[in-house]
């Protein structure tokens, strides 16, 4: 049986390094990173709310809370230009994205800390979105990369 090499995608703390508008962030990751258009990500805040269960006490973990979740529109080598991955939608934009079979909407603005942009405006969200924010990236579905090597094994045996 040939041997797969499975690649995996280093596990980097990437950041947001630049905010170049309200509708677009830098990253410090590209193509030498395995980012591809369409990859998305999401930016972490620094809270995190600790779970402990009503009846034990027992504490079961934390859960991270997130900014934003943002998509690649434009990949360089060592960075890429990303966009808010949700969109508004109306019912042209509904007709149109059939029509070309392409995403329903438009782009919403990020929660930009507008300080640090040109011509920005203070956001009324809870937490805005910062230089040096660390960000994480969302798996791609069915990405084999993603895939544990166990699970695989299991695949080519059935």
């Amino acid at each position: 049986m040939p041997v797969r090499r499975v690649l995996k995608r280093a596990k980097s703390k990437y950041r947001v390094i630049r905010i170049m508008s309200d509708m677009s962030i830098l990253l410090n990751c590209g193509t030498y990173h395995n980012i591809q258009i369409g990859d998305q990500f999401r930016i972490m805040s620094n809270e995190v709310e600790q779970i402990v269960d009503p009846f034990s006490n027992e504490i079961l973990g934390v859960i991270h809370k997130y900014k934003a979740e943002i998509e690649v529109t434009q990949v360089y080598e060592r960075m890429c230009v990303c966009q808010n991955a949700k969109r508004s939608a109306s019912i042209s934009d509904a007709a149109l994205a059939i029509s070309r079979s392409m995403s329903i909407g438009t782009r919403l603005r990020l929660n930009v800390d507008p300080e640090q942009i040109s011509g920005g405006f203070k956001a009324e969200n809870d937490e805005l979105i910062q230089i040096g924010d660390e960000v994480e990236l969302i798996p791609r579905p069915q990405d084999p990369a993603n895939q544990d090597p166990a699970d695989q094994n299991d695949q080519e045996d059935s």
